[in-house]
């Protein structure tokens, strides 16, 4: 699924035990009023790159994604949105294979931001191109794997989450 695959999976959040490397929402990720109904969360999506061997069997975990281009549709918009996401990583001898399915929830609205893709990859330092060369950042740390893709689109995760599963 090329390019069109991080444009696809837009705007997601990471959200592990990584203490996030970086941050989802300026809110305070343990208090309930901070968007962070489901495992999918909304605000301003970032994480650090760090690279490493992204090689293995992965678990979606959590994920971000920004507000809709133009806000939310409503003005409680940002107390409401919430997501569920699940699926796999697999990433083994220059091949992957990507299963995500994401519903997002905002002001009544439901946003399908599911994809899947599979195909070759390439590693140039903490950059991995997908497919036809779309290229996201990623961080391997422990068990953990983040990729983030600042190019993504609302209903699309700019940013996922991953534990590693074998």
């Amino acid at each position: 699924m090329s390019s069109i695959w991080w444009h696809k999976l837009g705007l997601v959040a990471l959200g592990t035990a990584l203490l996030w490397l970086g941050s989802c929402d300026p809110a305070d990720p343990s208090k309930p009023d901070d968007r962070s109904q489901g495992n999918v969360r909304f605000g301003s999506c970032s994480s650090s790159s760090c690279g490493s061997d992204p090689s293995g069997v992965w678990r979606f975990t959590s994920g971000c994604m920004t507000e809709p281009p133009g806000g939310f549709t409503c003005a409680d918009g940002v107390k409401t949105a919430s997501g569920q996401g699940s699926g796999t990583l697999v990433i083994d001898d220059g091949s992957f294979n990507l299963s995500v399915k994401v519903d997002a929830r905002q002001c009544g609205a439901d946003d399908d931001g599911s994809d899947a893709e599979g195909g070759l990859y390439t590693i140039t330092g903490t950059t991995l191109d997908l497919g036809n060369s779309h290229a996201v950042a990623f961080c391997v740390a422990g068990d953990s794997l983040t990729l983030i893709d600042p190019n993504a689109v609302y209903p699309k995760l700019s940013l996922l989450a991953f534990d590693r599963v074998k």
